[in-house]
C-alpha cells in the first residue's frame, strides 16, 4: 500500500511593525584638527619617515626625515624636514613644532599599524619654512632614528 502525504503551506500572521528594521541612528561628527585630538605619537611619526610634505602655498616642503624628541622618552616635539640634494647627499635639513605638522583628514591614522597618511602638510608658507632654524644631529639630541 502506497501512502501520500499532502503538505499545506501554512500561514502565519506577522505584526507589520516585527518585519521592519529599526530606525538607523545618524552619527554625530565632530570636526576637530589632528593635533588637537591627541598628540602625534611614536609609531605614528616613524610611519611619516620618508613622506612629502608640502607648504600651506602647495611647494614642496621636502621629506619628513626624522622627529626630535622632547626627552628621550618623551612625546614627539619637532619634526626634521630635508629638501635638496640627491639621495640625502647635500641635502639641507630643518627642524620645526610638529604641530606645525597636519595630516590630511581622509587618511588619519586609526593605529600605529594602519598606512601612513597621504597628504602632509606644514603650517607654513615657503618663506616662513625658508626661515626655519637648520637641523644637525647632536649627541644630546633624542630623536626616533637614534632609539633605534
Amino acid at each position: 500500500m502506497v501512502r501520500f502525504v499532502i503538505l499545506l503551506p501554512l500561514a502565519v500572521a506577522v505584526p507589520a511593525h516585527a518585519a521592519d528594521p529599526p530606525p538607523v541612528q545618524e552619527a554625530v561628527v565632530e570636526r576637530v584638527a589632528p593635533h588637537e585630538l591627541r598628540p602625534l605619537g611614536r609609531a605614528e611619526a616613524q610611519a611619516m619617515i620618508g613622506l612629502s610634505a608640502r607648504t600651506t602655498d602647495g611647494k614642496s616642503a621636502g621629506t619628513i626625515h626624522d622627529f626630535v624628541l622632547a626627552t628621550p622618552n618623551g612625546p614627539v616635539e619637532r619634526v626634521v624636514l630635508s629638501s635638496g640634494g640627491l639621495f640625502g647627499i647635500g641635502s639641507t635639513m630643518v627642524s620645526v613644532p610638529v604641530d606645525r605638522l597636519t595630516v590630511d583628514a581622509a587618511s588619519q591614522f586609526r593605529s600605529p599599524s594602519t598606512a601612513p597618511p597621504t597628504a602632509v602638510t606644514l603650517q607654513l608658507s615657503a618663506e616662513e619654512l625658508a626661515g626655519a632654524p637648520g637641523f644637525a644631529y647632536t649627541a644630546h639630541e633624542a630623536t626616533l632614528s637614534s632609539r633605534k
